[in-house]
């Protein structure tokens, strides 16, 4: 009579090779390639003013991080001209070289007029500065006489290790209202004219910061033949960041060349960009259009033999099936049938 192999060792050996397949992926992403890619994978986090977190898989050959501030708010009036952003997000591709797998990464999302942010272990590692708020021109107490409004400042990007400033807001006319960028040892100071913005918040090396608040001011706003009309009027605030932008400062009664009187409403400074000592960075295209996000870039090596990709378990899956296959040989040989004797 044949004798047949064990039970057990037909399940053992399904299990062994459903675990070759097994791809470790990154938790929490909004975004994310397939468990079957090998090369230019991607995580993706896009959820303005989310902190979720990264885990690197294992197994991979290079890692890459690429972080983008949030854009500026547009200019804060009821009869702005052209809706003009506010100043453009800070962007960097930063190398974080072969990490090790399990590695967490904690993430900061920016929304609008914030930086975003990527740290590990509590340590900060990079941020790119948010957009400063925009500002505008015009006579604050006649409608719809708003002459143009400008971009606040942009948010830092670096290219190396340290900190990279913020630019002051664009409001022209060589006017004092605009915010200043953040700086590379101090908040960015705030706008100054009739009423002042605030600075930006100081670095704290830890996390990202406030930038300043723009200045705000109640102007009787004329309705012929009705009353006039209190209303608010508001400067440009300070992108956040590595330190924050400071906010702008609004002016009344300038005069333009031809002697006609204008109001100044000052735009925000960009938030200052960073990144920590030993990595590498390029800046990206700036962000003029929407929130912040972050995107982990990572790549696994290809198993060249068959062509197949199994980036995590290729040499713990090859070591299963060598022993299992060893242990197959011996056990058919264990419980073949005998053979005749004459």
């Amino acid at each position: 009579m044949s004798r047949r192999l064990p039970s057990f060792l037909t399940v053992t050996l399904a299990l062994g090779v459903a675990s070759v397949g097994l791809i470790a992926g990154p938790a929490f992403a909004d975004s994310q390639s397939p468990s079957t890619c090998v090369t230019a994978c991607t995580a993706v986090f896009t959820t303005a003013g989310s902190t979720p977190t990264f885990v690197v898989p294992n197994g991979i050959t290079s890692l890459t991080v690429t972080v983008t501030g949030g854009k500026g708010a547009e200019a804060s009036s009821s009869i702005q001209v052209s809706g003009t952003q506010g100043g453009p997000g800070g962007s960097t591709t930063v190398d974080l070289g072969a990490v090790a797998g399990g590695t967490t990464y904690q993430v900061t999302v920016g929304n609008i007029g914030e930086g975003s942010s990527v740290s590990r272990a509590g340590t900060l590692l990079v941020v790119a500065g948010g957009g400063g708020q925009a500002g505008f021109l015009g006579r604050l107490n006649l409608p719809d006489q708003v002459s143009g409004d400008f971009a606040g400042g942009t948010g830092g990007s670096p290219t190396g290790p340290g900190v990279f400033a913020g630019t002051d807001g664009t409001t022209p006319n060589g006017t004092t209202e605009n915010g200043h960028g953040g700086a590379v040892a101090a908040g960015g100071a705030a706008g100054t004219g009739d009423t002042n913005g605030t600075d930006g918040t100081n670095p704290n090396t830890t996390s990202i910061v406030a930038g300043g608040a723009g200045a705000s001011e109640v102007v009787p706003v004329q309705d012929p033949p009705n009353p006039d009309v209190p209303t608010t009027f508001t400067a440009g605030n300070g992108g956040s960041g590595y330190s924050g932008g400071g906010g702008g400062a609004i002016t009344r009664g300038l005069l333009d060349g031809d002697g006609n009187p204008f109001d100044v409403v000052g735009g925000g400074g960009g938030g200052s960009g960073f990144l920590a000592p030993g990595l590498t960075a390029t800046a990206g295209t700036l962000n003029s259009t929407t929130t912040g996000s972050v995107t982990f870039t990572y790549s696994f090596p290809a198993l060249a033999a068959t062509g197949s990709i199994v980036p995590l378990w290729v040499p713990v899956g090859a070591a299963i099936l060598m022993a299992l296959g060893v242990l197959l040989i011996v056990l058919r040989r264990r419980f073949a049938p005998g053979r005749a004797r004459h």
